[in-house]
């Protein structure tokens, strides 16, 4: 399975990417500055919700499908939570 994540600062992904060493699933980040777009390749979508646009939700329901994308309010405990339940 493919995630990407939008929404976190580099230290933070450094820091997921550490954590879910040896997970089955593959991670990419995506900064929110940029214009929202998934690689095709991408089964799931986490949006940090408090540090990106609007456009970057609906772009995830519209190329990922609404059952697919989990909006993440914070927290990195929360977020490797959900990338463990995945």
């Amino acid at each position: 399975m493919t995630i990407s994540i939008v929404g976190l600062l580099p230290s933070q992904e450094r820091e997921v990417e550490r954590r879910t060493k040896g997970l089955s699933h593959k991670l990419r980040f995506l900064p929110s500055d940029r214009k929202p777009h998934f690689p095709s390749s991408t089964d799931h979508v986490v949006l940090n919700a408090k540090f990106i646009s609007h456009k970057w939700t609906k772009a995830a329901h519209q190329q990922i499908g609404r059952d697919n994308v989990t909006l993440h309010f914070g927290g990195l405990k929360f977020l490797l939570a959900i990338i463990r339940e995945m």
